[in-house]
């Protein structure tokens, strides 16, 4: 993992001066990871994945941002999720919860939160960044975030999948586990079709229904198809 974590913090652009930090365990983290970047690169070659210089720590937004959604907190977390893809057969785990007719939707809901968990870290768990430490442990994943993750990757990805292999109820049981998930925080797009064109005809009590307007907003709103849009249609029908 230690190896994805220093790949991705260098494709991110982020740099960090250890003569800078001020905080020994976070030293002693960069140290680490400045040495598998070293040994991966050695490993690598000219078959480095990406361009050096191609992102930097500038384009990044930090402020304001609460400290459990620092990038440098959430490229942690997505070091230990692709460690776990490329090294435990993630992939399986995951396609087995959402494919077990066996169980009710809440239940597989249940078990890809759990497959999501990620356990405490020595350093991460106790850093917001490199120099922002916590006193205390906190979570590296929230469950709103696994939420996220669920109706926005694992959920469409299992969908996509089942279709293209030909498992029609698979692909049916993925959209019904995406109703089990509650809203997740509104965006930008979500207020605004709430406020143009749902206007409160319409609760809107789940992910999926979240999912469905910012598919609308992309398809017909953002390119000016309004007249093509047969929900707007439904919806302002007295």
């Amino acid at each position: 993992m230690l190896e994805i974590e220093a790949l991705l913090f260098q494709a991110s652009g982020f740099r960090f001066d250890l003569q800078l930090i001020k905080d020994q365990d976070s030293k002693i983290h960069l140290h680490e990871l400045h040495t598998a970047w070293r040994n991966l690169r050695e490993r690598l070659g000219n078959a480095v994945p990406f361009p050096e210089g191609s992102l930097s720590s500038r384009d990044w937004v930090l402020s304001p941002t609460r400290p459990s959604n620092l990038p440098t907190v959430r490229i942690a977390v997505a070091s230990e999720l692709l460690a776990r893809i490329a090294y435990r057969d993630f992939h399986t785990t995951l396609t087995g919860i959402v494919s077990n007719a066996g169980e009710t939707e809440a239940s597989s809901l249940q078990h890809l939160l759990e497959a999501l968990e990620i356990d405490e870290d020595p350093f991460w768990s106790f850093h917001y960044s490199f120099a922002e430490s916590s006193p205390r442990a906190h979570s590296l994943l929230g469950e709103t975030r696994k939420h996220e993750i669920i109706i926005n990757t694992i959920l469409p990805y299992c969908s996509v999948h089942a279709l293209m292999s030909g498992k029609e109820e698979i692909h049916q049981r993925a959209a019904r586990i995406a109703s089990q998930i509650p809203p997740v925080e509104n965006n930008a797009i979500t207020r605004k079709m709430e406020k143009q064109l749902i206007a409160g005809a319409i609760p809107l009590n789940s992910a999926a229904q979240q999912q469905g307007l910012m598919q609308l907003y992309e398809r017909y709103c953002s390119e000016g198809r309004c007249s093509e849009c047969k929900c707007g249609g439904v919806i302002s029908s007295p």
